[in-house]
């Protein structure tokens, strides 16, 4: 059972792409790595708390998982932009 807290939340780094796209081109990229990786931090600290593993699914897995998929996503693609952009030539 305890697994599925990190498949939870590995899933949702991959599937919410477009969700991090559309607000990476609303409000830029540095404040949505700013926010998501706060909000990750208050997930990860209130996941600490939980004493069932449906909060621990809901606090670590779901909210902390869909926060850092803010920083990951944004890290990756801009790497591979400035890559393109800077060392290929």
């Amino acid at each position: 059972m305890l697994e599925t807290v990190g498949l939870h939340m590995a899933w949702l780094v991959c599937v919410s792409g477009p969700l991090v796209g559309g607000l990476t081109n609303k409000f830029g990229c540095r404040a949505v790595t700013v926010c998501g990786s706060v909000l990750a931090s208050f997930s990860v600290a209130v996941s600490s708390f939980s004493t069932h593993i449906d909060l621990l699914i809901a606090t670590y897995g779901l909210l902390a998982g869909q926060f850092q998929s803010l920083s990951l996503s944004l890290s990756l693609s801009m790497t591979f932009t400035l890559y393109d952009l800077y060392l290929v030539t």
